[in-house]
C-alpha cells in the first residue's frame, strides 16, 4: 500500500469517483458523504487537507494499491489535541478492497507515525453497529474504553459509539 498526502489536481477525480460509487454504503456510517456531491466539493475537501497538513492541524493520507495504484480510501487523524498528545483516527475503504487486511495495514503504519510524532493516545471511534470498523482496533490491540450511549443518529435511529484506544508504549 502507498499512503500519501493528497494532490488535489491529480486525486480529485479518482477520490470523487470512489465516493460516488460507494455513496450508499458510505453514507450509512459517515456523516460527511452527502456534502461530497460534486467533484468541486471533493477538490475543496482535498485542498483543505493539504492546508491542514501545512498547519499541523490534521494529517490525512490517501491510500493506493502499491502495484496498480488503484485508489483504496483515506485514513487520517482528526480531533488532534497536541497539548494532550491525543488524536482520533478515522478511515474509510472502497468496498472492493474490504476483507483484505488493507485497513489494518494502514492503521498500523499511521499509528507508528503518530506515536513517532509524539502522540500518546490514539482513539478510534465507530458506530457500535459497524462490526467491520470495530474489528480493526480490536484486531490491532486497541482497548475498548467505553461506549457513548445513543449519542448519534443513523437513519433516524439512535445508536451508540464505541471508543477504542491505544497508548504509546513507554
Amino acid at each position: 500500500m502507498v499512503l500519501r498526502c493528497p494532490e488535489p489536481d491529480r486525486d480529485t477525480p479518482v477520490a470523487f469517483a470512489a465516493v460516488s460509487a460507494d455513496r450508499e454504503r458510505l453514507q450509512h456510517w459517515l456523516p460527511w458523504v452527502p456534502a461530497i456531491d460534486t467533484e468541486e466539493a471533493e477538490r475543496t475537501f482535498l485542498e483543505k487537507v493539504v492546508r491542514w497538513w501545512d498547519e499541523d492541524a490534521q494529517f490525512h493520507w490517501l491510500m493506493f494499491d502499491k502495484e496498480t495504484f488503484a485508489y483504496i480510501g483515506i485514513i487520517g487523524p482528526h480531533r488532534v489535541e497536541w497539548a494532550h498528545g491525543t488524536v482520533e483516527l478515522g478511515y474509510w475503504l472502497v468496498a472492493d478492497f474490504e476483507g483484505e487486511g488493507r485497513m489494518s495495514e494502514a492503521v498500523t503504519a499511521v499509528e507508528k507515525t503518530l506515536f513517532a510524532m509524539g502522540f500518546h493516545r490514539i482513539e478510534i471511534r465507530c458506530s457500535a453497529n459497524n462490526a467491520r470498523s470495530a474489528a480493526i482496533p480490536n484486531r490491532l490491540g486497541y482497548t475498548l474504553d467505553g461506549t457513548l450511549r445513543e449519542n448519534r443518529v443513523e437513519h433516524g435511529q439512535r445508536t451508540d459509539t464505541q471508543i477504542w484506544a491505544k497508548l504509546r508504549s513507554v
